[in-house]
């Protein structure tokens, strides 16, 4: 096959790998097969929004997978070759033998633990580092030639050499994309955590975003039900009162436009209180965010579930005494005072006592009021998602 039509397929496995992280797989085996069965690896190295250390993913063709422990361990000991930081490694793929003569390999433990094992030459690897990061390579490709496979040639080189631009390109766009990943997958366990349900809505009606409590909501079909051809409400009448104002908010929110928000009662066949929903057009969304394709959004709380955080954390919000904690809880949940007296098995006296006392802790003097702290506060946003 011409180099240059090679070259090209190898590129165009490049760009998907970088695009869909899975397809490098397909990249190393053809780096593979254009070195005549060579053994290639692929190291991409990203930040990690998790931990101080930088998330790495391994791509192998012909090498054995138990051995790659290993191998780590000597690499971050130090390989035979050094560190690879000089500019022929990362301008070029060049072999690693400028750097330490094959003659001496087989004396290496390196050799003798990881290359002769896998059945490799005893000959340096061609090697091309894509990214450097504190003078250290936390990237790049190495391609190892195989007992009784072809010698590498100058031509070899000259194919790599094509895909170096390729490669640092690509490396920008799997970085990129893996950190819109790390912080989508950030913003919706924040979202999860919200004391209401999320739904965002696309222009041709379909969920783009669905938060863990409105999933919830909606699994319990008491009103509020995610279908295939959109969101809708049990009631008919209430549903095309719902239907007119979703489409409403897409057509605004499509167009970039503001538009006012619709607040609407939703009945439960259950006779429960009924949901209270917002139903509002997006703005338009900033030239970063990642979510374009959303227009619209709908907000649905469940008056009957009372969301609050344990008591543990009512304690230490507001300052409170376990039992006094523990009725802020039950009237979040819309007790009254007689219930829950009745459930904690105490004197009417004893609650309001407590109440009393929980009014002068957080600065509020009525029942309401005091729901209205705890409810639109931190306290409802839950520590871990159910």
């Amino acid at each position: 096959m011409p180099q240059e039509q090679l070259a090209l397929e190898l590129v165009e496995s490049i760009y998907a790998g970088a695009i869909d992280p899975p397809s490098w797989d397909g990249f190393v085996r053809r780096l593979s097969e254009a070195y005549g069965g060579a053994a290639v690896s692929l190291s991409l190295q990203m930040p990690n929004i998790r931990s101080l250390e930088p998330a790495v993913a391994y791509y192998a063709a012909n090498l054995l997978e138990e051995l790659t422990e290993i191998a780590e361990k000597h690499a971050a000991e130090g390989l035979p070759w050094g560190s690879f930081n000089d500019e022929q490694f990362t301008s070029r793929f060049a072999r690693a033998s400028e750097n330490f003569p094959d003659e001496k390999l087989p004396q290496t433990a390196f050799y003798r633990e990881v290359m002769k094992p896998q059945g490799l030459a005893p000959e340096a690897p061609i090697v091309h580092v894509i990214s450097n990061d504190r003078a250290r390579p936390i990237s790049g490709v190495g391609i190892w030639r195989r007992e009784g496979g072809r010698p590498f040639t100058e031509a070899d080189l000259a194919l790599g050499d094509l895909l170096v631009p390729h490669l640092a390109r690509a490396f920008e766009i799997y970085c990129q994309i893996g950190e819109i990943r790390n912080e989508r997958g950030a913003l919706a366990e924040v979202v999860d955590r919200l004391p209401v349900g999320v739904v965002l809505i696309d222009a041709l009606r379909r969920p783009v975003l669905v938060n863990r409590y409105a999933e919830q909501i909606a699994e319990r079909h008491d009103g509020f039900l995610l279908s295939d051809d959109g969101p809708r409400v049990a009631d008919p009448r209430e549903n095309r009162i719902f239907r007119e104002q979703l489409g409403k908010a897409i057509v605004i929110g499509a167009s970039s436009g503001r538009g006012p928000n619709h607040v609407m009662s939703v009945s439960r066949p259950s006779a429960r209180r009924p949901y209270a929903m917002i139903v509002a057009p997006l703005l338009a969304p900033p030239a970063n965010r990642t979510d374009r394709d959303a227009v619209a959004s709908i907000f649905i709380g469940d008056p009957e579930a009372g969301q609050i955080a344990a008591c543990d954390f009512l304690r230490t919000l507001y300052s409170l005494t376990q039992a006094e904690a523990e009725l802020v809880a039950l009237l979040a949940r819309g007790r009254t005072l007689e219930e829950a007296a009745a459930e904690r098995r105490v004197t009417l006296n004893t609650v309001r006592s407590q109440l009393k006392q929980v009014f002068a802790k957080t600065d509020t003097n009525r029942q309401g009021q005091l729901m209205r702290l705890v409810l639109t506060g931190v306290a409802g946003i839950q520590d871990e998602p159910d």
